[in-house]
């Protein structure tokens, strides 16, 4: 295991209410969001914490 830490891509959700999601749904969507900003699939992720 490696102690390095890169990050590849950065995205956010939009600002506002979101009634119809929780904060897990919010999470997962800015995690794949990033990755997709640094074109980079789900299966290339060593950790998901």
């Amino acid at each position: 295991m490696s102690d390095e830490v890169w990050i590849l891509g950065i995205t956010m959700t939009k600002f506002g209410k979101h009634p119809d999601k929780d904060s897990v749904d919010l999470a997962a969507e800015a995690a794949l969001g990033a990755l997709a900003d640094a074109g980079v699939g789900i299966d290339r992720m060593g950790i998901l914490a």
